[in-house]
Protein backbone atom coordinates (compact mmCIF):
# COMPACT_ATOMS: atom_id res chain seq x y z
CA UNK A 1 0.00 0.00 0.00
CA UNK A 2 1.20 3.21 -0.99
CA UNK A 3 0.98 6.84 0.26
CA UNK A 4 -1.25 9.18 -2.29
CA UNK A 5 0.90 12.05 -1.45
CA UNK A 6 4.55 11.05 -1.19
CA UNK A 7 4.38 7.05 -2.63
CA UNK A 8 5.91 5.92 0.42
CA UNK A 9 5.31 2.09 1.15
CA UNK A 10 3.67 0.56 4.09
CA UNK A 11 2.53 -3.06 4.69
CA UNK A 12 -1.21 -1.91 5.91
CA UNK A 13 -3.62 0.37 6.27
CA UNK A 14 -2.12 0.85 10.17
CA UNK A 15 0.94 1.30 8.28
CA UNK A 16 -0.38 4.21 6.67
CA UNK A 17 -2.11 5.31 9.64
CA UNK A 18 0.86 5.47 11.32
CA UNK A 19 2.40 7.24 8.76
CA UNK A 20 -0.45 9.90 8.73
CA UNK A 21 -0.13 10.19 12.24
CA UNK A 22 3.33 11.64 11.94
CA UNK A 23 2.40 14.20 8.92
CA UNK A 24 4.30 17.12 10.60
CA UNK A 25 7.18 15.75 10.01
CA UNK A 26 6.61 13.40 7.11
CA UNK A 27 4.24 16.14 5.47
CA UNK A 28 4.86 19.70 5.54
CA UNK A 29 2.02 20.56 3.28
CA UNK A 30 -0.45 17.27 4.35
CA UNK A 31 -2.45 20.61 4.89
CA UNK A 32 -2.30 22.01 1.78
CA UNK A 33 -2.95 18.86 -0.31
CA UNK A 34 -5.70 18.00 1.97
CA UNK A 35 -7.59 21.18 0.64
CA UNK A 36 -6.72 20.67 -2.61
CA UNK A 37 -8.08 17.26 -2.64
CA UNK A 38 -11.36 18.82 -0.84
CA UNK A 39 -12.00 21.22 -3.73
CA UNK A 40 -10.43 19.42 -6.81
CA UNK A 41 -12.90 19.26 -9.38
CA UNK A 42 -15.02 22.48 -8.28
CA UNK A 43 -14.72 25.77 -9.91
CA UNK A 44 -13.67 28.73 -8.23
CA UNK A 45 -16.28 31.51 -7.71
CA UNK A 46 -19.02 28.46 -9.00
CA UNK A 47 -18.57 26.20 -5.50
CA UNK A 48 -16.12 28.33 -3.58
CA UNK A 49 -14.20 31.26 -2.94
CA UNK A 50 -10.65 31.86 -2.39
CA UNK A 51 -9.97 34.34 0.44
CA UNK A 52 -7.54 37.29 -1.02
CA UNK A 53 -5.65 37.92 2.28
CA UNK A 54 -4.34 34.13 2.99
CA UNK A 55 -6.00 31.80 0.08
CA UNK A 56 -8.49 30.18 2.57
CA UNK A 57 -11.10 28.22 1.05
CA UNK A 58 -14.92 27.84 1.37
CA UNK A 59 -18.12 28.41 0.59
CA UNK A 60 -18.99 31.65 2.37
CA UNK A 61 -15.73 33.80 4.05
CA UNK A 62 -17.97 35.65 6.62
CA UNK A 63 -17.16 33.67 9.55
CA UNK A 64 -13.19 32.95 8.45
CA UNK A 65 -12.82 37.06 7.35
CA UNK A 66 -14.13 37.60 11.16
CA UNK A 67 -12.36 34.87 12.95
CA UNK A 68 -9.01 34.84 11.12
CA UNK A 69 -8.75 38.16 10.26
CA UNK A 70 -10.37 40.52 12.50
CA UNK A 71 -12.65 41.94 9.46
CA UNK A 72 -16.21 42.39 8.42
CA UNK A 73 -17.13 41.42 4.77
CA UNK A 74 -17.50 44.89 4.25
CA UNK A 75 -13.72 45.82 5.16
CA UNK A 76 -12.82 42.77 3.14
CA UNK A 77 -14.53 44.31 0.15
CA UNK A 78 -12.95 47.78 0.81
CA UNK A 79 -9.77 46.52 0.68
CA UNK A 80 -9.49 44.14 -2.16
CA UNK A 81 -12.61 45.70 -4.60
CA UNK A 82 -16.18 45.62 -5.04
CA UNK A 83 -15.24 42.47 -6.88
CA UNK A 84 -14.00 40.02 -3.95
CA UNK A 85 -17.08 37.79 -3.52
CA UNK A 86 -17.61 36.21 0.50
CA UNK A 87 -19.78 33.61 -0.69
CA UNK A 88 -19.70 31.27 -3.83
CA UNK A 89 -22.64 31.62 -6.68
CA UNK A 90 -24.36 29.04 -5.90
CA UNK A 91 -24.45 29.78 -1.82
CA UNK A 92 -25.48 33.30 -3.09
CA UNK A 93 -28.30 32.31 -5.20
CA UNK A 94 -29.68 29.63 -2.24
CA UNK A 95 -29.66 33.15 -0.02
CA UNK A 96 -31.62 35.21 -2.33
CA UNK A 97 -33.79 32.22 -3.65
CA UNK A 98 -35.09 31.99 0.35
CA UNK A 99 -35.26 35.53 0.90
CA UNK A 100 -37.56 35.68 -2.09
CA UNK A 101 -39.81 33.07 -1.04
CA UNK A 102 -39.98 35.33 2.52
CA UNK A 103 -41.40 37.80 1.11
CA UNK A 104 -43.68 36.23 -1.76
CA UNK A 105 -45.40 34.22 1.13
CA UNK A 106 -48.96 35.08 2.22
CA UNK A 107 -49.63 34.18 5.58
CA UNK A 108 -48.62 37.28 6.37
CA UNK A 109 -51.38 39.34 5.38
CA UNK A 110 -54.07 40.36 7.42
CA UNK A 111 -52.13 40.92 10.48
CA UNK A 112 -52.40 44.24 12.73
CA UNK A 113 -50.81 46.15 15.43
CA UNK A 114 -52.27 48.98 17.74
CA UNK A 115 -50.69 51.95 17.45
CA UNK A 116 -51.53 55.57 18.66
CA UNK A 117 -53.39 58.02 16.21
CA UNK A 118 -51.20 60.80 15.07
CA UNK A 119 -54.46 63.33 15.32
CA UNK A 120 -55.47 62.75 18.60
CA UNK A 121 -53.58 59.78 20.39
CA UNK A 122 -56.17 57.64 20.53
CA UNK A 123 -55.53 53.73 20.15
CA UNK A 124 -56.28 52.67 16.30
CA UNK A 125 -55.36 49.00 15.04
CA UNK A 126 -53.27 49.51 11.37
CA UNK A 127 -51.01 47.27 9.20
CA UNK A 128 -48.77 44.99 11.06
CA UNK A 129 -45.73 46.29 8.51
CA UNK A 130 -47.10 50.08 8.14
CA UNK A 131 -45.65 52.67 9.83
CA UNK A 132 -46.78 53.72 13.22
CA UNK A 133 -45.97 57.31 12.59
CA UNK A 134 -49.08 57.13 9.78
CA UNK A 135 -51.76 55.91 12.04
CA UNK A 136 -54.96 57.86 12.05
CA UNK A 137 -58.36 56.76 13.66
CA UNK A 138 -61.68 56.38 12.18
CA UNK A 139 -63.48 60.05 13.58
CA UNK A 140 -59.63 62.06 12.61
CA UNK A 141 -60.01 60.71 9.41
CA UNK A 142 -63.82 61.62 8.64
CA UNK A 143 -62.97 65.15 10.06
CA UNK A 144 -60.05 65.53 7.94
CA UNK A 145 -61.83 64.86 4.74
CA UNK A 146 -64.39 66.83 5.88
CA UNK A 147 -62.45 69.78 6.08
CA UNK A 148 -60.23 69.18 2.86
CA UNK A 149 -57.54 68.33 4.73
CA UNK A 150 -54.59 65.66 4.70
CA UNK A 151 -52.44 63.75 7.51
CA UNK A 152 -50.18 67.20 7.46
CA UNK A 153 -52.86 69.02 8.59
CA UNK A 154 -53.22 66.27 11.40
CA UNK A 155 -50.27 66.32 12.53
CA UNK A 156 -49.80 70.46 12.92
CA UNK A 157 -53.30 70.91 14.93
Amino acid sequence: MDCSICGFTVANVRGLASHFRHQASTHPDYKVWAADQKWKGKTEDEDFVRCRECGFRSASLARHLKSAHGITADQYRVKHGSDALTRNHRTEAKRRAGIKAAHARTDRKGLTKVAPCIGCGADTVIALFAMASVAVCEPCRGSSQDSGGSRASLVSS
